[in-house]
């Protein structure tokens, strides 16, 4: 199981850091052959990196429906972590569809169900703010999106989320 483990961790190494699809596959190939049922975060993990790998290459439906899939069982945990993980990738993973409607109703869902959430908000609420402003970007709502983008910015750079940063400040 430890050997599961370790493979989810690479296939998100390799799909989110490196950007590569194939390897991604591959660890999560060998994830799901050692874990187990009950190491549902390390599945989880598998299935975000799966379906940025899916995305990467072109199948964004795909994507899309693996992290759909994953849904009721990270409810069903009630990992507000793992629901803030779920919600972003939901979010960027319709947007890269072109599915900018359904994109902006899932940001509006994971902003009232964060703010709904005890604890630091601000880490988690930055995120879907700043998909907002890029969904009205798109739209052509330039006033909004720059105002929207800088309470991202300002909530980011309370928490130190440095990660988080540089796509607020694009």
């Amino acid at each position: 199981s430890l050997l599961g483990e370790i493979a989810a961790l690479q296939a998100t190494i390799a799909g989110f850091y490196h950007g590569d699809a194939g390897a991604t596959h591959a660890f999560c190939q060998e994830a799901f052959t050692h874990l187990e049922e009950q190491q549902w975060a390390a599945r989880v993990q598998m299935t975000f990196a799966q379906a940025r790998a899916n995305v990467s290459q072109g199948y964004v439906e795909r994507g899309v429906l693996h992290l759909q899939a994953e849904w009721s069982r990270i409810k069903a945990q009630g990992d507000r972590t793992l629901e803030s993980i779920y919600w972003r990738e939901a979010v960027w993973e319709s947007t890269l569809a072109g599915k900018l409607h359904q994109a902006w109703q899932l940001s509006q869902q994971a902003i009232h169900t964060l703010q709904t959430l005890e604890g630091p908000q601000p880490t988690q609420l930055c995120w879907p703010y700043t998909y907002q402003a890029r969904i009205l970007h798109e739209w052509n709502r330039l006033e909004e999106a720059q105002q929207l983008a800088e309470q991202a910015i300002q909530l980011g750079e309370q928490t130190e989320l440095m990660a988080f940063l540089p796509l607020a400040y694009t």
